[in-house]
């Protein structure tokens, strides 16, 4: 198991993570040198709430859109993204 420091872990924190869920490596963090706290990859991926999986299952209150409906989105945002 490796130790890291704190300030050592915020500068790192994307690396430590990828470490964590793809080799599985566990950390000790440590603060002034003393333990505080442990890392460690979940022992399952968890799963994205049911219902929620789409924007249209997150916003089920909002109205189906046409083509036409997605072309006028479309140009009004490039109207306001020139």
């Amino acid at each position: 198991m490796t130790t890291i420091g704190v300030r050592e872990l915020k500068a790192k924190a994307g690396e430590v993570l990828r470490e964590v869920s793809q080799k599985r490596k566990e950390f000790i963090i440590t603060s002034h040198g003393r333990p505080c706290g442990k890392i460690v990859p979940l022992k399952e991926e968890p799963e994205a709430p049911s219902g929620k999986k789409t924007l249209r299952g997150a916003y089920p209150h909002l109205p189906e859109l046409d083509e036409k409906d997605f072309r006028q989105i479309k140009n009004i945002w490039l109207k306001n993204h020139q």
